[in-house]
């Protein structure tokens, strides 16, 4: 972060790992840390997104950003230290 507000670079960076995650992924890896979530399950509509993932080709080139933090490790570290 430190790269970031120092580089000249100003607007939106979309951090991430750069690896794509369905929702099922991302919703059990949530379980896995927290317990069970309620869903509201509904059928998709237009534009949903079934995966996601963060382009991360801008951050790499305007301040080196490389991601170190896996979705499970990151999802563990913010439920232990809720305030943060």
């Amino acid at each position: 972060m430190r790269a970031a507000a120092r580089s000249r670079f100003t607007g939106v960076a979309n951090l991430g790992s750069g690896a794509p995650v369905s929702m099922k992924q991302a919703i059990a890896a949530v379980e896995q840390v927290i317990g069970s979530v309620a869903l509201l399950r509904r059928p998709g509509g237009n534009g949903d997104a079934r995966h996601t993932a963060a382009d991360i080709a801008l951050d790499e080139r305007e301040f080196g950003f490389r991601p170190g933090t896996e979705l499970y490790e990151g999802l563990t570290a913010m439920a232990a230290d809720p305030g943060r």
